[in-house]
């Protein structure tokens, strides 16, 4: 035991508790799978560090400290870089990477030199630091396998005895393919108007000439994404749904839980359709159990761009200097970090786009589910579909732009690049379709202040679209679907809009609607 006691494992530990921490932080926007790489990359390279600095430095405890230190030096300098660039005066000229960089090069040296010539006690300092190292990993882990185990019970979590509420009378040819496309943020016409200055009535028509009904005064019946599909996919209000998910409750899991495990997808599925999904990037929202599961790429130590948890890892160490520099020999993944979330995202948007203008060539009734994560931040697309090269658009915090005039830009520069492809994708998924569509078309929420809840709403399906009004919420829409192919019987809800925080997601304020036009 005391052996093991003086071998120095600190450095791996305290190697490992940066990626595992930003996991813990983020676990409810990522998979764990995104760790495997970063702990592969600070693996080798700590055994590497370690590796040069036992030839110079004896004993290895010594050697060992002086890796722990270089360490920690090298995991704090983004961190101390980002609080020091929200300062102003003399502490913000200190952030430049020059003068930043030169203090702690000189830290770092100075402190290696003070270990190798004051450290004599290495077998107690080894001790203290295995302790303190592991509780640290421990203290990170444990709220990963928590939220991990809340996720799946969520998932799991199916009304037992639920009875299958729909049916299709005609034959199974004649079983409409359902295509459920989220625009992310994607805001409605007047709010457009109001909040950009943006004249979207092109995009409108466009749909309407094509058969689509699109509701003008249609809101969400919550405020982002997690609470919001939870109930569009459920067809109810949460309160209804879940008595836990209650004023005071801060369990997300609950919301998520019931975007993968939905009753839509459950009646769809009794009645023999096959459910087709796509890779988000985010967990919560992602049906990897579907029959067919689309994804550029699922190998996660192949994937050659960088992964926005990896680009958040590289911009809290000293690799900060690098993705903020523009130097014409820096290529690949590197250079990429200077664009957050780009490779993957920008793969994932026009991977889905053109898997969805092919898709009527699988066979069978499906169910499809695209949840696009644009116009959203980052704002990446130019109108045409190429990438700005602005850092601008996308290096405030949390990857907004860095004032209202480049988001405003941003995202209407997004909106465009939606507009130019959206309709040519559903006239493609219509012309070349052997069976009946249905298409919605539908914001998950709005994008700004007082217009949070408006969203864009539209649905093509042929026949009898009575039931289909201008004020029509994501709750309704499936009920009315049912009610109409599928021979349900579900009342229309009352439509409400409400507003909560991620904090605190179901303490909910409610939110009347305050365009003169859609007041009735």
């Amino acid at each position: 035991m005391k052996k093991f006691e003086n071998i120095p494992f600190h450095p791996l530990l305290l190697a490992f508790y940066p990626v595992l921490a930003l996991l813990s932080f983020n676990i409810s926007q990522v998979d764990i799978w995104v760790v495997w790489r970063p702990l592969l990359v600070v693996t080798i390279g700590t055994m590497i560090v370690l590796g040069i600095l036992t030839v110079f430095i004896k004993p290895l405890q010594k050697t060992a400290v002086v890796t722990s230190f270089i360490l920690l030096m090298f995991f704090s300098y983004g961190h101390i870089h980002q609080v020091l660039v929200k300062s102003k005066g003399l502490i913000f000229e200190i952030s430049h990477h020059k003068f930043l960089g030169s203090i702690f090069f000189v830290l770092t040296l100075s402190g290696v030199m003070v270990i190798i010539k004051r450290l004599k006690k290495t077998e107690v300092i080894t001790k203290t630091l295995n302790v303190i190292a592991l509780a640290a990993v421990i203290l990170t882990i444990l709220p990963v396998i928590s939220y991990s185990n809340q996720l799946s019970n969520s998932k799991k979590n199916r009304p037992e005895g639920e009875k299958t509420e729909i049916g299709f009378s005609g034959t199974k040819q004649d079983m409409p393919d359902i295509y459920y496309i989220i625009l992310d943020s994607y805001t409605r016409a007047d709010a457009l108007q109001k909040d950009f200055n943006f004249d979207n009535s092109e995009f409108i028509d466009q749909l309407e000439k094509m058969g689509f009904y699109v509701s003008s005064c249609s809101r969400s019946n919550y405020s982002f994404t997690e609470v919001s599909m939870a109930s569009a996919l459920n067809m109810n209000y949460l309160s209804d749904i879940n008595e836990k998910m209650h004023p005071g409750s801060s369990d997300l899991t609950l919301a998520t839980g019931l975007i993968q495990n939905n009753f839509v997808r459950r009646q769809l599925e009794a009645i023999g359709y096959r459910i087709v999904a796509f890779e988000t990037g985010y967990s919560w929202n992602q049906w990897l159990d579907a029959d067919l599961y689309l994804a550029p790429n699922t190998n996660p130590l192949l994937i050659a761009d960088l992964q926005p948890f990896e680009e958040m890892l590289i911009r809290s160490t000293v690799l900060d200097i690098v993705a903020d520099t523009n130097k014409s020999f820096l290529s690949g993944s590197i250079r990429e970090s200077n664009i957050p979330h780009h490779g993957l995202h920008v793969k994932r948007t026009l991977y889905t786009m053109e898997w969805l203008e092919n898709l009527p060539s699988v066979a069978g009734p499906k169910f499809v589910y695209a949840h696009i994560n644009v116009p959203h931040v980052p704002f990446i697309f130019k109108p045409d579909g190429s990438l700005v090269d602005d850092l601008n658009y996308y290096r405030g915090p949390q990857d907004y732009p860095i004032n209202d005039q480049y988001f405003n830009k941003g995202y209407t520069n997004q909106v465009q690049f939606l507009n130019n492809r959206i309709p040519e994708i559903a006239r493609k998924i219509i012309n070349n379709s052997n069976r009946p569509v249905i298409i919605i078309i539908q914001g998950d929420h709005g994008i700004k202040d007082d217009n949070r809840m408006e969203i864009l709403n539209a649905i093509y399906f042929s026949g009898n679209n009575e039931k289909l009004d201008k004020d029509l919420t994501p709750v309704n829409t499936f009920r009315i679907i049912f009610d109409q192919f599928f021979n349900g019987k579900f009342p229309i809800l009352e439509n409400h809009s409400y507003l909560s925080t991620y904090e605190l997601p179901y303490d909910l304020t409610s939110v009347p609607e305050t365009a003169p036009d859609c007041i009735n």
